[in-house]
């Protein structure tokens, strides 16, 4: 499936979402800047630092998944 990856503008988090808007994406003190768009199946291995399935599980669940995770 495609998702879409963003960085924080300050910091070092990125975003991963299925909305090429970054729309899903929690709101932060400075802007998601849109990075690249990426394939990620469930089947697929441990990528960016986390499972591929723990992504796609993310994304269904919460519209995103953030690397490194951070409490909200």
């Amino acid at each position: 499936m495609k998702y879409h990856v963003f960085r924080a503008g300050s910091g070092d988090e990125m975003a991963i979402t299925d909305d090429e808007t970054g729309a899903k994406l929690p709101r932060r003190e400075g802007a998601w800047v849109y990075d690249r768009p990426m394939e990620i199946n469930v089947t697929d291995g441990p990528r960016i630092g986390a499972n591929s399935s723990e992504i796609v599980s993310a994304v269904e669940r919460d519209g995103y998944f953030i690397l490194p995770q951070t409490p909200y």
